[in-house]
């Protein structure tokens, strides 16, 4: 739905209205049930600042309600998957028996929904575009190749291999940084302390005898006095850099693995 600002003239007066419409037309129409009149003018315009905010609150609970199919979970029912068909299985029982197997919830969520997709007409593929934030645009993919070639065992045990590699390489990755970022907290942590609670036993001091300070020091004096004044909204801001960059990892497509 788009923002559209509507003017109308109206038992000869000027008016301008926002209303929210798919389309302009829908949007000169909506007016002129609302008001009647004449429309003289339509364009679109940006979404009101409640509106946006709404939109913001919506996303942020959704983001912190969704959640997502364990790797292992996703790696293990491809795996079956491809057994079962190769073993002539239809493609449908084969889902349904997985859903009913597996113990993570959102899997069998998703795979319930998918057989009764499949059941309807729809391909495994076309299905599975409807979940494409918890599978990923590599999945699907790989089960379009294996529906156009016709060997889906095929397709799904190398789509498992590649997702097995993919997870082996995410854990080492994580293994090797482990060590940095828990030096890098520890400097961190100590740097707060000192600037928080050693650098002000010094203040005084300095202030005392009015000493022209080098440089390094005047840095230290400041940072105290900007975490002392400003420490709670500085906390705020990096949660927020914090939720920004999870965020944008976990929706947007230049971030996130697919």
């Amino acid at each position: 739905m788009k923002y559209y600002v509507v003017n109308l003239l109206s038992k000869g007066k000027k008016e301008s209205i926002l209303l929210k419409a798919k389309n302009k037309e829908e949007a000169k129409n909506l007016a002129t049930l609302k008001k009647g009149g004449i429309v003289l003018k339509i364009y679109e315009t940006s979404p009101p600042l409640e509106d946006r905010l709404e939109e913001l609150k919506n996303r942020l609970f959704s983001f912190l309600k969704e959640k997502k199919i364990r790797q292992d979970s996703l790696i293990s029912a491809i795996r079956q998957l491809a057994v079962m068909t190769n073993a002539g299985i239809p493609i449908n029982d084969a889902i349904i028996e997985i859903a009913n197997n597996t113990e993570d919830k959102t899997l069998k969520n998703i795979l319930s929904q998918v057989a009764e997709d499949i059941n309807s007409g729809k391909s495994l593929s076309e299905s599975l575009n409807n979940f494409k934030d918890q599978f990923g645009s590599l999945a699907i993919t790989m089960i379009q190749l294996g529906e156009q070639t016709g060997n889906m065992p095929e397709a799904l045990f190398t789509l498992a291999n590649i997702l097995e590699e993919i997870r082996e390489n995410i854990q080492k990755f994580k293994k090797a940084i482990r060590y940095p970022i828990l030096t890098l907290s520890a400097m961190a942590i100590a740097f707060v302390v000192l600037i928080m609670f050693v650098v002000p036993k010094f203040k005084s001091l300095f202030e005392r005898f009015k000493a022209d300070l080098p440089l390094p020091t005047k840095i230290l004096l400041w940072l105290e006095h900007s975490f002392s004044t400003y420490g709670l909204q500085m906390l705020a801001g990096l949660g927020v850099a914090i939720f920004a960059i999870l965020y944008f990892y976990k929706n947007s497509k230049n971030f996130k693995f697919q």
